[in-house]
């Protein structure tokens, strides 16, 4: 597996640079989908599909044992200002200092190119998995999963899955939820010239952010995945024009969840910050480049843990092991991913990917060549699950 996939680096490295060039927000991800379903055909992949929601699917058949699914997303965040990027720009698909640059390098086109070669890989080894291998290029990650959501409602329940988000090079078991919640505060409006005649809700809103801070201390900690966190992020009131105090205020809570569930949450902030004010965790709509719609899906995400001495993953340490020489450390994300989907689902599911965490969502982002060449050797490895 080794000689068949360093011989095919230099062409998914190629693949990943073009990948970088082609920009796929959430929602508009066929250039890209289109691209990765030419290069499985062209891969000799044994299937693949283009689903009802944009996603593409490949299979290499394998033996009786479990089918693995390799889950990895084509769309990316906002590059921002693009002035603001070197070697490029966002969708430059630069190499340049041993480092592939770009929008999406490092979360995730860079590992999704090595997924689909890890594919190719079998095929040139002449190597029959264990169990039949799916590299899934799924939508709309970034927003909340309408992709992998699909794939699960539709019969692509494989018996493992390996997500490509990044982990330095190491195996993730699991990570915390998220709570997207909403926190109002009403007032009067009125005149700023006048502010006797009105209540403005914005010292309600800096009060409770106040004890907010002192209360974080009192959130559960769970034994794997650490401590629950809350960081209010975003502040909106319902007037446009600096001269008027609001009749509302409403504060983003980023709240990463490790035993809470939903409607812990209200019930939390109301013992332990207390005041006046409303909770809401809002459902959203989706729509994917295809045209299939979600409507009204819960903006909370599920955390997971596996355990650290399940067979799968056993097996990603033997691959990283066997790939480049050293064990690798299993361990947690600090971010949400489409794993708690399926882990949801019942099926076994780890974290794999030579890209860097800190890297996800930045300006410059960019991912090490050295560390997608000992990735795509580790996908490989996985992919053949010891045949």
């Amino acid at each position: 597996m080794r000689e068949a996939a360093e011989a095919l680096f230099p062409r998914a490295l190629d693949f990943a640079q073009r990948l970088v060039r082609t920009p796929s927000m959430p929602g508009a991800e066929e250039a890209v989908a289109r691209l990765v379903l030419r290069e499985m055909q062209e891969l000799g992949y044994d299937a693949v599909e283009l689903d009802g929601a944009g996603n593409v699917v490949g299979t290499v058949k394998g033996g009786a044992g479990p089918v693995l699914m390799l889950n990895g997303h084509m769309d990316h965040v906002s590059p921002g200002e693009e002035a603001a990027w070197s070697r490029g720009g966002p969708f430059g698909g630069a190499v340049d200092g041993g480092r592939l640059w770009g929008r999406g390098a490092t979360d995730m086109k860079g590992a999704l190119a090595l997924m689909v070669y890890a594919g190719a890989a079998l095929k040139a080894a002449g190597v029959a998995p264990a169990g039949d291998v799916i590299v899934a290029a799924v939508v709309m990650e970034e927003t909340g999963g309408l992709g992998t959501r699909y794939l699960l409602a539709h019969g692509r329940r494989p018996d493992l899955v390996v997500v490509g988000e990044p982990t330095d090079g190491q195996i993730r078991v699991g990570h915390r939820g998220r709570l997207a919640v909403w926190v109002t505060f009403r007032g009067k409006a009125g005149h700023a010239s006048m502010p006797a005649k009105a209540r403005n809700p914005n010292y309600a809103a800096a009060k409770f952010l106040a004890k907010l801070e002192k209360a974080l201390a009192k959130l559960p900690r769970h034994p794997v995945l650490g401590p629950s966190t809350i960081a209010p992020t975003l502040v909106q009131v319902d007037a446009t024009s600096s001269n008027v105090i609001p009749g509302a205020t409403k504060i983003f809570l980023d709240w990463r969840s490790t035993t809470e569930r939903p409607e812990d949450a209200a019930r939390w902030l109301k013992k332990h910050v207390g005041g006046a004010f409303e909770v809401d965790l809002p459902a959203k709509d989706y729509r994917s480049y295809t045209g299939h719609e979600e409507k009204a899906v819960s903006t909370t995400q599920a955390g997971f843990v596996l355990e650290k001495g399940h067979p799968l993953a056993k097996r990603a340490v033997a691959a990283v092991k066997a790939a480049t020489g050293r064990a690798p450390r299993v361990g947690i994300w600090k971010f949400a991913t489409d794993g708690r989907l399926t882990a949801a689902a019942g099926i076994p599911t780890i974290g794999y990917s030579p890209a860097e965490e800190a890297g996800c969502h930045v300006t410059n982002e960019s991912v090490r060549v050295a560390a997608l060449r000992a990735g795509l050797r580790v996908y490989a490895e996985l992919a053949a699950g010891g045949a």
